[in-house]
């Protein structure tokens, strides 16, 4: 089965360096959207919610003490094009946050204050949680919007190769508009 390590791998490979915090929030969301979307999770490994949110303890021993994780920093196996796909939507989504940006918004969301649960100790976020909140998107303050979760729905669908071509066009129609401005 793929592990956290996988995924990270995969997001830093694909978008090169990136804050240990920030890697760490997006494997979480990763999982957290592939409950929704799947129905399974995405890797066998516990997240855990940490002082600074949710956390796999085997990714955060691969990046101890780096601040900006490099992608020569850990060895992955391949995705699934459908892992590959999840991981794509959920960096389109959280992608342009920082990682003190996606601790805050996590901080916010019933699955970690759930784990939490005012104790300090590190305890398992549960993946049934993760799965509830995530499906209703009328959850919490940073709720993904209906018309938002459709779009992701479309995205983790696409090839590749579609996605690449949505990002140019979308670009092309970003740089029109502010030329016609």
């Amino acid at each position: 089965m793929t592990t956290a390590i996988d995924v990270a791998a995969y997001i830093l490979t694909k978008h090169g360096p990136t804050t240990a915090m920030k890697l760490q929030k997006l494997v979480y969301y990763s999982q957290a959207w592939s409950l929704v979307w799947t129905g399974k999770p995405l890797f066998a490994e516990p997240l855990e919610a940490w002082d600074g949110g949710p956390i796999s303890r085997t990714l955060f021993a691969k990046h101890r003490g780096m601040r900006t994780v490099p992608p020569t920093a850990l060895l992955g196996a391949p995705l699934s094009p459908e892992q590959a796909r999840t991981v794509d939507a959920v960096f389109a989504a959280y992608g342009h946050f920082d990682g003190d940006d996606l601790s805050e918004r996590t901080h916010a969301e019933r699955p970690w204050l759930f784990a939490r649960d005012g104790i300090p100790a590190k305890k398992v976020i549960e993946h049934g949680a993760m799965r509830a909140y995530y499906s209703d998107a009328s959850a919490g303050p940073f709720a993904i919007q209906p018309e938002y979760f459709a779009a992701l729905d479309v995205l983790i669908r696409m090839t590749p190769e579609q996605l690449r071509e949505v990002h140019e066009v979308a670009a092309d129609v970003s740089a029109n508009d502010y030329q016609a401005e």
